[in-house]
C-alpha cells in the first residue's frame, strides 16, 4: 500500500483511525474500499480522508463517497 498511498500508515496513527480492511468491489462505480475504525468524530474523520487522498500537494482522486457505520457498544 505504501506505493500508491504514500504515509498512509503514518496517517493513520497520526488521526487516530485504523485500517482494518481495504479490497476491490464489484459491480459499484468505486474502484477501492477501505473499512476504518475510529472513535473520531464525522469533522476528524474527513479531515483524515482529506490528508490521506492527497499526496505531495496534489489529490489523487476528485470523487469518493464516505460511508460512515455508527457502532455503538
Amino acid at each position: 500500500m505504501d506505493t500508491w498511498l504514500p504515509r498512509h500508515g503514518e496517517l493513520c496513527e497520526e488521526h487516530g483511525v485504523k485500517l482494518m480492511r481495504w479490497g476491490l468491489p464489484f459491480g459499484v462505480a468505486e474502484d477501492h474500499a477501505y473499512v476504518y475504525e475510529t472513535d473520531l468524530p464525522i469533522a476528524g474523520f474527513m479531515e483524515f480522508k482529506g490528508a490521506v487522498s492527497t499526496v505531495s500537494g496534489e489529490r489523487l482522486w476528485d470523487y469518493s463517497k464516505t460511508t460512515v457505520l455508527y457502532c455503538p457498544n
